[in-house]
């Protein structure tokens, strides 16, 4: 083996006296996989991964830097996109002659090191506090944005809005932004192999910007969800086209969905078996097939029967031709027995009725007011006000025959006359707080040949409107007046601002929760804060909605589960009728607890020795070295934690090809805070490194070659 005399001197000392007390503050640890799988060897054509990841045991505001540096004899960056740092962090590479630059040289191969560099503030233990500055919301002023086709419902996806289109011989999909109805993603994008039924509802998926939309796939007659990917600048379908569920007849076999969490339902009007997919997981849900009760008089051409579905209290509520009735996904049961309708005629959906402070009652029939509860029994909580609203509001033909869809907003539920032979665009509300019809709401002509009524998830009082002409419109929650105006200012605190990324996988973006503390700008006090929460898909999270703060400004983050919020969540305040530019100086200052900070790349392992010429097939390459570090200093400038990690990956026939060597970084040397124990002043690197080569020269390692910096 060749070292250097000054290492083997340093390596023989150390053997001789023992080490020497350096206790490093930062566990630094280094991680290389070749196919997902750890390496320990390497030979020519591989492609490494690495992971530089260190913890922050350390409290204070930091500055940061992650550096890797590699051997170029069998190492090389071929792809700069690799290359994973924290989220704001800058990078820099190191060239062949040891200096660090700001961009990466045309030619990669001669790159011998990366490093990322960024601030942070931290209260130790991978605890990280970010101040969050806020942004004005801005909402859409009567959206009118034609799709130029029919749909059914529609799908908030955060700043977008999706249509699908329904009973159609392919997957359709137009987006438009939701502020101005501008087209998005090149307007509609279609995908042939898979139809849509009369009910094509679809459904977000934050975490990938994936959209699922029910639908048949044609050439097995699968019922199931298609996946389309908007996670790139244009659409396409996802890796995994489509989930199949359960045959079906045609495609008009598909009821109305409904949402549960993570879990979307459909009821199959060919088998009538409940249907579901796990919009995270991309996959059946384990409890997908449950079969109902087989519905009367079943008609295979008539799909409109026996295929609608909703979401209540954890349950999902389900009706067919003649009977309706609750299942419980935990218990993968029905709550109770099938409830016979009294009437055959069609039904809407099953809807909610609840009581003045908003707790779920019953979910009911519209024609034969028919209620059950969430244990699946009959129960009577229409009254007699709200019965006589519903009587002096008929639904129309079409949506007898269960092709409407109601929206709730404020304890308020919203219902259409509906698509009727005169093609009725009206929409009636009834308040479960008062008790009553809604004052003040006239909601004559909100829409055009009304199929759904939908919630805005992010703007109070905004809904949106969509049916058989393809026009989507909006509405005053209150007044029913079309378009959805600015009753007072909104911000927005996103995701990227709470909690930015520290590590390359986003699961280790945000893994549990801790306060937030509101600094109110002069002129607005801390008791006129509303704060609501939002989740990954852009939907507001029960019991986080219209938060007060503490007198301190503080909310207590710690009981809401990352499960509910997901890792991208955003949050939205008001203040009442503030001035909207006095509200945007709001900041927070959020904790949170992530995983370690993380420098990932990929390295291309080659043969670049200088008398060493591969022929075809020859798989001969030199030992390849990395080392990582990791260094926080304080504002002044000063280290407070350090480490460092190594690793030889065995190369393929080494003693052929040459030695490897390494431009080893130098890290600071930072001593425990041990009063009895004196500061040698040693330097850590050169320790660090003889005690490698002691390892190398006792084990009779392959031929290394290292130079110290």
């Amino acid at each position: 083996m060749q070292i250097t005399r000054k290492i083997l001197a340093a390596a023989l000392a150390v053997a001789i006296v023992g080490f020497p007390t350096m206790a490093i503050a930062a566990e630094t640890t280094i991680g290389v996989t070749k196919n997902g799988s750890a390496a320990t060897s390497i030979q020519s054509g591989d492609t490494i991964s690495v992971t530089n990841s260190s913890p922050i045991d350390v409290s204070g505001e930091l500055n940061q830097t992650l550096a890797a540096v590699w051997s170029k004899e069998s190492l090389q960056l071929t792809d700069t996109s690799s290359i994973i740092a924290p989220d704001g962090w800058t990078l820099e590479y190191q060239n062949g002659e040891a200096t660090w630059v700001s961009s990466a040289p045309e030619d990669l191969t001669t790159v011998t090191g990366v490093r990322a560099v960024g601030d942070l503030k931290s209260n130790g233990d991978n605890v990280f506090v970010t101040v969050a500055k806020s942004r004005i919301v801005v909402r859409q002023e009567n959206f009118q944005g034609s799709s130029g086709g029919d749909g059914f419902d529609l799908t908030f996806g955060g700043d977008y809005v999706f249509n699908v289109f329904h009973h159609d011989g392919q997957v359709r999909v137009d987006c438009h932004l939701k502020a101005t109805g501008e087209s998005c993603f090149g307007g509609i994008n279609a995908f042939s192999g898979y139809s849509t039924g009369n009910s094509s509802s679809s459904y977000w998926d934050g975490s990938k910007s994936r959209l699922w939309v029910a639908s048949m796939r044609q050439s097995d007659n699968q019922g199931g969800f298609t996946c389309v990917d908007f996670s790139k600048s244009t659409a396409s379908l996802c890796p995994t086209e489509f989930v199949a569920l359960s045959q079906v007849d045609n495609a008009q076999a598909l009821g109305i969905s409904t949402r549960s969490g993570d879990q979307a339902y459909i009821v199959n009007g060919t088998s009538f078996k409940l249907m579901c997919l796990d919009i995270k997981a991309g996959a059946a849900c384990a409890n997908n097939g449950f079969q109902l009760p087989a519905s009367a008089e079943y008609n295979p051409n008539v799909y409109y029967y026996g295929r609608a579905a909703s979401a209540g209290d954890g349950k999902v509520y389900w009706s067919t031709y003649n009977k309706m009735g609750c299942y419980n996904p935990k218990t993968n049961a029905l709550c109770g027995t099938a409830v016979e309708i009294s009437s055959t005629i069609g039904q809407y959906p099953l809807f909610p009725v609840r009581n003045v402070n908003g707790a779920l009652l019953g979910m009911c029939t519209f024609v034969t007011k028919q209620c059950i509860n969430g244990s699946g029994a009959v129960v009577d909580v229409i009254t007699p006000a709200m019965s006589s609203w519903m009587s002096a509001h008929p639904i129309g033909n079409v949506t007898e025959l269960n092709v409407g869809q109601w929206a709730e907003q404020g304890n308020r539920i919203y219902l259409n006359d509906g698509f009727r032979d005169g093609f009725s665009g009206d929409v009636s509300c009834f308040n479960y707080t008062t008790g009553a019809e809604c004052v003040g709401f006239a909601g004559t002509d909100v829409g055009v040949h009304i199929y759904s009524i939908i919630a805005d998830p992010a703007v109070p009082n905004c809904l949106w409107t969509n049916g058989d002409a393809g026009r989507i419109t909006t509405f005053s929650g209150k007044t029913g007046v079309l378009g959805c105006t600015m009753e007072f200012p909104i911000v927005e605190m996103p995701y990227s601002a709470i909690a930015p990324r520290m590590a390359c996988d986003e699961t280790g973006r945000l893994l549990t929760w801790g306060s937030m503390k509101f600094n109110s700008p002069s002129g607005i006090s801390i008791s006129q804060l509303k704060v609501s929460i939002f989740d990954t898909r852009g939907n507001p999270i029960e019991g986080w909605t219209d938060v007060t703060p503490n007198a301190q400004g503080v909310i207590d983050m710690r009981t809401l589960s990352v499960a509910v919020s997901g890792t991208k969540p955003s949050l939205q305040v008001s203040a009442g009728t503030v001035d909207k530019d006095l509200l945007a100086q709001l900041t927070a200052i959020v904790s949170f607890e992530a995983a370690a900070p993380q420098l990932c790349f990929d390295l291309h392992v080659s043969a670049k020795c200088p008398e060493f010429t591969p022929i075809e097939g020859d798989l001969s390459v030199a030992d390849g070295l990395i080392q990582v570090t990791a260094v926080s200093t304080n504002s002044a400038g000063k280290a407070v934690a350090s480490g460092e990690a190594s690793t030889t990956l065995t190369g393929t026939n080494s003693d052929q090809v040459c030695a490897a060597s390494i431009q080893k970084i130098t890290i600071p040397y930072v001593p425990k805070p041990d009063p009895e124990i004196a500061d040698t002043g040693a330097d850590s690197g050169v320790i660090a490194l003889a005690v490698l080569a002691l390892m190398m020269l006792v084990a009779g390692s392959v031929l290394v070659t290292r130079t110290n910096r």
